[in-house]
């Protein structure tokens, strides 16, 4: 935590807000009392605020230590309510109130209730402080084209910036500008100074490495957030006598291009990983019908790509930015599968391909393995795979699923009703499909809301078809078993809950031949 005592920050009063206004260390040097510059400076922030016509790109930075990198908001205030578009939630936006008040300063709080606003403050079972970010700021300073704030809880440095453009559009192409950007390593030179570094898409950090002026190798780790045509950095980086902080990407020559004041000069070329090509298709593996097809896809850096190997039974077709993909009939009477192998630079990635119809190959009866949760052994129980529920052979229980002809796989939701068990004494009780996370130690909850799983359909010579289960216990937990909770009536209440019958930790299902 920033060791900093935070001071009352108020505001000059100046002929216009025209010029730069700082709210921090100024002396009280004036006649009125201090609550009534500060109801001034809160009267003036509402002004700004409400004054852009089509309102505020919000560069929010959660966690104290910028563990996560940045996110992008756009918001549009009026006297009392702010439309607040969110970087995660594209294509949406939600209204909620926002009060200026005095706290340690001028303060712009959104204590309304908001699911964007709020999204990184809010806790949940399994992040009790949730991500730890704020949903009050404190203002520094302020422009009429430049806000700069501080989280009240994590102390991160902050700006509103004015948009040019209505909020939807701007966070459409920010949205838009993230899902291009690839980029896995930069090279370039910042001034008199060359540098290499790398970048870590999924918590939006870059590393750069450089030789100081003694020879020294040093390390820049630069927190970023997306903008519409770039990045930003959380702070200014300065070597080789320049100070670089925003980019702008250009997804044709994979270059980010500074476009700060004295630095335009400065251009870090890009290069993608080895993922790049299953990131461009949107999936991990390839699933075609049993019969012989022909599938497109649209890679637009198809050039860099070296396709190195595929099964006998696929075709590939490299041209421009196209790959077409041919697989002749499959008439093994099971799934079929196999890798594409490629090569961009020197790194070496692979792409599933799978072959199946749901009725010829994936339908029939199965042996459910799982490791028992009290003796940590592998056990099994004898199921039904239908297209609507596995069925445990011998048990009034069915569990419902569905299958995802796309992506070949079966998926199940938390939450449904399975059917019944009694006990010794001849006692009814009613169970519902749970499920726990990789710890066993937060689950979905009685209703069983947000739990999702998935188990791709696989094939592989020595285990015959086979499907494993991944995916979400809860809303932001990693799925670790499915456990049928037990209740005395057909309602999955917590008045109603009396233990699990059976639990099935790290499940997944092989195929009887």
């Amino acid at each position: 935590m920033k060791k900093f005592k935070i001071y009352i920050y108020i505001l000059m009063l100046l002929p216009t807000l025209l010029l730069q206004s700082c709210l921090k260390d100024q002396e009280d040097v004036f006649d009125e009392p201090s609550a009534v510059r500060m109801q001034k400076t809160l009267e003036d922030v509402k002004k700004v605020l409400t004054s852009s016509e089509h309102g505020w790109a919000f560069d929010y930075f959660p966690d104290r230590n910028v563990t996560y990198g940045g996110y992008e908001y756009a918001v549009k205030f009026d006297s009392l309510s702010a439309n607040i578009y969110f970087e995660l939630a594209p294509g949406q936006s939600e209204t909620s109130l926002y009060k200026l008040k005095s706290d340690d300063g001028p303060v712009l709080s959104f204590d309304s209730y908001n699911q964007f606003m709020h999204f990184f403050a809010t806790p949940s079972s399994s992040r009790y402080e949730a991500y730890d970010g704020d949903f009050e700021f404190v203002i520094d300073s302020l422009s009429n084209d430049l806000i700069k704030l501080h989280g009240k809880r994590s102390q991160n440095i902050m700006y509103l910036r004015k948009l040019n453009e209505d909020c939807s559009s701007y966070m459409s192409k920010t949205v838009a500008n993230s899902n291009q950007f690839l980029l896995s390593s930069l090279t370039g030179s910042i001034g008199t100074t060359s540098v290499s570094g790398s970048l870590d898409l999924d918590n939006r950090h870059l590393s750069l490495t450089y030789k100081n002026s003694t020879g020294n190798i040093q390390t820049f780790d630069g927190k970023y957030v997306f903008t519409a045509n770039g990045i930003r950095l959380y702070e200014p980086f300065n070597v080789g006598g320049k100070t670089v902080m925003n980019f702008t990407y250009n997804d044709d020559d994979l270059s980010l291009k500074c476009t700060d004041a004295g630095a335009t000069d400065v251009v870090l070329n890009g290069f993608l990983p080895a993922a790049y090509v299953r990131s461009a298709i949107g999936k991990d593996r390839i699933v075609a019908k049993d019969d012989a097809s022909s599938l497109v896809y649209t890679l637009k850096h198809n050039n860099i790509v070296n396709y190195i190997s595929h099964p006998d039974w696929v075709t590939l077709t490299k041209d421009g930015t196209t790959l077409k993909l041919e697989t002749t009939a499959n008439n093994t009477g099971h799934v079929r599968s196999g890798y594409i192998k490629y090569v961009i630079g020197n790194d070496e990635d692979s792409l599933k391909v799978v072959q199946c119809d749901f009725d010829k190959d994936v339908a029939g009866n199965y042996l459910l393995y799982y490791k028992d949760l009290n003796t940590g052994k592998l056990s099994n129980y004898s199921v039904n795979v239908t297209s609507d529920a596995i069925s445990f052979n011998g048990l009034d229980w069915k569990m419902p699923i569905s299958y995802d002809t796309k992506n070949g796989a079966i998926t199940a939701i938390s939450g449904q009703y399975i059917g019944t068990a009694k006990s010794r004494t001849g006692k009814v009780y009613y169970l519902y499909s749970l499920f726990l996370d990789k710890k066993i130690s937060v689950w979905s909850g009685h209703g069983g809301t947000g739990g999702f799983i998935s188990a791709p359909i696989d094939y592989e010579d020595g285990v015959g078809t086979y499907a494993v289960f991944s995916g979400k216990a809860t809303t932001d937990g990693d799925f670790g078993a499915i456990f049928f909770g037990a209740y005395s009536a057909n309602n999955p209440t917590s008045s109603n809950y009396l233990g699990y019958w059976e639990c099935f930790q790290s499940p997944y299902l092989v195929k009887v031949q």
